[in-house]
This record gives C-alpha cells, structure tokens and sequence, in this order.
C-alpha cells in the first residue's frame, strides 16, 4: 500500500510493507516507480535523506507544499488546491 502523509513541513509518499524479508526490494521498487514519473520531479519530491527499512517507509519527500499569503500566513485554500493537484499528478498505485 502506498500513500500521501502530511507532516509538520513535509509532504511524504510512504509505503506499507509488513513482510521484513520484502521491506527493501519494496522500497527500492516503490522509489523507482515514482521516479519514473515525471510529476514526481515536476512536483519537487524528493528521496528522503535516510532510507530505512521498516514496515511503514517513507519513499519520497516534498518540503514546500504548504502554500502562504503575501504575509507570510499559511495559505488553507491554496495549500487544499495544491494537494489536489498532488494526488492528481502522481499515480501511487503498486506496479
């Protein structure tokens, strides 16, 4: 399973993976599969700075997807817009 997490400043792409002996090959095919994708790199995703095994991973990063007014406030409606957009633009469906 594959999926759009918000964190705290980031937008992640994550994958499930319960079984340990499939974590890595998963990670590895999930990473490589998204970055086929030209939204992904359009879209400023990013490999995370550590990659690690576990059964929840995180396969992409995107750091700007909140959006902010011209003073610096958070932006809601835009920041919803540009999630849409997000989900619209990257296909998170295994291959």
């Amino acid at each position: 399973m594959c999926y759009f997490q918000l964190e705290e400043k980031r937008l992640c792409i994550k994958i499930v993976e319960r079984d340990k002996l499939q974590q890595r090959d998963s990670r590895l095919k999930a990473s490589a599969h998204l970055l086929k994708q030209p939204s992904i790199e359009a879209l400023s995703f990013q490999k995370p700075a550590r990659s690690k095994n576990g059964q929840t991973m995180t396969v992409m990063v995107k750091s700007d997807y909140m959006q902010l007014n011209q003073d610096g406030i958070l932006d809601v409606q835009a920041t919803v817009e540009m999630l849409k957009e997000i989900e619209k633009h990257v296909d998170l469906s295994k291959k």
